[in-house]
């Protein structure tokens, strides 16, 4: 289960969430394929690599289906909705990465009477001008949040394109809905109904089988 901290009340929270079906077909191919094994994190055996290939990825995401559903409802009754929390979307971050970026460093920025928003880096702003993208020469030491903003969104704006699928490379794919595209009709209605009151909750919509293919 995701870890979180007593006290969470006193933080500022970035709840960053993908639909929960391209999870568990992002899960298939990680494991069966391009994961590394790991004895402390991911240790399987070779027999058990091939039975999850061999027995295909519908029988794959049904099985894992009860843990991912565990993990949302358990970040869902204790982060979703608290006026300290953001919720954001993989799906955002892929489709809309302009609009994604202003939300999500936005919540760094400490806004203060009179002060307009064009201020000087705060809180985490702060420990992101000391990464290497923006400690380079003739560069401000204290980039405002649109400078920022825009340095990161033109160096990160092309990282959600792949051009063609390998199922042995960790970014495989990134578009959004895999799940309609690798599983079958009967499988996604499965799903659908395993995790409706958690794609209710998020505002995921249900696909239904003629959008599917």
């Amino acid at each position: 289960m995701p870890s979180i901290p007593e006290g969470i009340e006193d933080f500022s929270v970035i709840l960053h969430l993908r639909d929960p079906r391209d999870v568990l077909v992002s899960s298939f191919f990680s494991n069966a394929f391009s994961h590394p094994v790991n004895p402390v994190i991911f240790n399987p055996d070779e027999a058990a690599r091939r039975e999850w290939i061999e027995r295909g990825i519908d029988a794959f995401v049904i099985e894992r289906s009860p843990v991912v559903i565990d993990r949302y409802n358990y970040v869902i009754a204790d982060l979703l909705g608290r006026e300290n929390v953001l919720f954001l979307k993989y799906e955002d971050m892929v489709l809309s990465y302009q609009e994604w970026l202003a939300k999500f460093l936005s919540v760094f920025i400490a806004p203060e009477p009179n002060i307009p928003t064009e201020t000087q880096p705060k809180g985490l702003l702060a420990l992101l001008e000391k990464l290497p993208l923006v400690q380079r020469e003739g560069r401000s030491p204290s980039p405002t949040f649109s400078a920022l903003y825009q340095e990161l969104f033109e160096a990160h704006k092309a990282d959600f394109q792949v051009e063609d699928e390998d199922v042995y490379r960790h970014k495989r794919q990134v578009l959004p809905g895999d799940h309609t595209r690798k599983l079958q009709p009967e499988t996604i209605a499965v799903l659908n109904e395993k995790f409706a009151e958690v794609l209710n909750a998020l505002r995921y919509e249900p696909v239904a089988n003629s959008q599917i293919r």
